[in-house]
């Protein structure tokens, strides 16, 4: 809306309190309501949030012994980013991540980095709806050693990239790792649902991620 008032008669700029704008367009002075996007935490979510925000705190509780066999550790993890090129991360980094798996696992968060590798590859993983009461994502997963357990997310699928989409995450749920039937029940207003499902180790290591749309009709 257009406004004309004292405070308008200069050229002001940027918010004032939490819900009004000012800007100027074409010589004219103009005030708006502040759009703010809410923004919904899933249950997977806060738990997440949660599990890196107690590694971090943890990091300050290491000796500088164990900190520097953290940073030895990242520095012998190579990743590869989306163009293909490799890079290494802070010991930091991976002393969050192996934590917050372990806190999700329940198991004691480690004070020196793993010494064993990552979990079993799995042989398969099969993803489909199932129909009993209400319509349900099943999940069932096999290798030939079985993980310490597994970790399996849960989001509406996008038009694009039709996949897992990480920011609305609904379901993120640790299991025990030998062969076995998980069900979720789905919202059948969403037709489609990405998943995404690894395995880890008892000291917090991850597997490499399984992941597909899972297309209900009800």
């Amino acid at each position: 809306m257009r406004v004309n008032s004292p405070i308008m008669s200069v050229d002001v700029r940027g918010s004032f309190g939490p819900g009004v704008v000012f800007s100027k367009t074409d010589g004219t002075n103009w005030a708006r309501m502040r759009i703010r996007t809410p923004q919904v935490n899933s249950d997977a979510r806060v738990n997440a949030k949660r599990a890196m925000s107690v590694s971090s705190r943890a990091w300050t509780d290491l000796t500088g012994g164990q900190r520097a066999l953290w940073q030895t550790y990242a520095a012998g993890i190579i990743r590869y980013n989306s163009m293909g090129q490799p890079y290494t991360v802070q010991g930091i980094c991976e002393f969050n991540g192996v934590s917050a798996l372990c806190k999700l696992m329940n198991v004691a968060a480690p004070t020196v980095p793993p010494t064993g590798g990552p979990p079993p590859v799995f042989l398969t993983v099969i993803a489909e709806p199932y129909w009993h009461l209400a319509i349900a994502f099943r999940v069932r997963w096999y290798a030939f050693i079985d993980p310490y357990k597994v970790e399996i997310m849960v989001s509406p699928a996008k038009s694009w990239p039709q996949a897992y989409y990480d920011n609305q995450t609904v379901l993120s749920a640790v299991k025990p790792g030998a062969p076995a039937e998980y069900r979720h029940n789905l919202d059948i207003d969403k037709k489609a649902w990405g998943w995404k499902v690894r395995g880890l180790t008892a000291e917090g290591v991850a597997g490499p991620w399984w992941s597909g749309v899972v297309r209900v009709e009800g």
